[in-house]
């Protein structure tokens, strides 16, 4: 339990750090339980400034 509530509170830390550079401030949090697959699914979206993110790296070390 730790390790993910840390977890989610770096991404929503990250979500809002980033939203708060933009003109339109969004995050939006979801959490969703699947009763069907037997899982739940939390999403963070958030707005950013720099377009040019390379989605591919962003789980290497340092990114985020």
């Amino acid at each position: 339990m730790y390790h993910f509530s840390r977890i989610l509170g770096i991404l929503i830390d990250n979500a809002i750090e980033e939203a708060e550079k933009c003109e339109n401030k969004i995050v939006k949090i979801s959490f969703i339980r699947e009763n069907t697959n037997n899982r739940a699914l939390i999403t963070v979206v958030n707005t950013y400034s720099n377009k040019d993110v390379d989605i591919e790296k962003i789980f290497e070390k340092g990114k985020s």
